[in-house]
């Protein structure tokens, strides 16, 4: 049957109109391929949870020179490398770092080639065949420590969300413990691009970055 030029006009405006995904190919997820992708995810978290844990480490021992330890995951968007850093407070005032992050590739990276090599593999098996490096620093080696444990006392939470969307955004999870039991968990969202809006995702990124220059001068331990 031929269509008449108003009728392709309609056609064509209803096709355009269709969700499509950012590569612009249009396609239908079966269940199937659902339940594959969900399965990917879960594999994923838990491998996640085994190599870099919640938590702050401190939970069933807490060291008795410590005032606090802050901790916090960072699972970025579209597979960049994920990490785990804390920052713990001493009496003594000192303060000391940790970063533990992948060697190379990010672990959902690892994680895929991996399971592509070795289908039989499980989650254990893969968490162990994933390369991570990690950095301990001290205040004495990176006097900007001090900088970062005073401002993360005066940095504001604010509780009020801004209306955006953010797609593939980038996962902040905090865990904050004292010498006396008292503790925060916490899960923000924060852009994967731009410079983050609330303060307290500020502050994990240039923790961050500091750590990182460090890792980068080799004061590392491979794991």
């Amino acid at each position: 049957m031929q269509l008449t030029r108003a009728a392709r006009a309609v056609f064509a405006v209803l096709v355009l109109a269709l969700p499509c995904p950012s590569n612009f190919e249009y396609r239908v997820r079966s269940e199937p391929s659902r339940q594959m992708e969900d399965s990917f995810a879960s594999h994923y978290i838990n491998i996640v949870n085994i190599l870099l844990p919640a938590g702050n480490g401190v939970e069933s021992v807490f060291p008795k020179d410590t005032q606090w330890v802050v901790a916090v995951r960072i699972m970025p968007g579209f597979e960049a490398p994920e990490s785990k850093l804390s920052l713990s407070k001493k009496y003594d005032g000192s303060v000391e770092a940790i970063l533990i992050a992948p060697l190379g590739d990010s672990i959902i990276k690892q994680m895929t080639s991996l399971r592509r090599t070795h289908p039989e593999m499980g989650e254990d098996r893969i968490a162990r065949g994933i390369k991570l490096v990690d950095v301990t620093v001290g205040s004495k080696q990176a006097p900007e420590l001090k900088r970062l444990a005073e401002e993360l006392g005066t940095t504001r939470l604010e509780l009020t969300l801004p209306d955006d969307l953010i797609t593939d955004p980038t996962r902040y999870e905090f865990w904050s413990t004292s010498q006396w039991g008292a503790n925060i968990h916490l899960t923000m969202q924060g852009s994967s691009f731009h410079p983050q809006r609330f303060p307290l995702l500020a502050w994990a990124d240039e923790f961050h970055r500091i750590a990182l220059r460090y890792l980068a001068q080799g004061a590392v331990t491979n794991r």
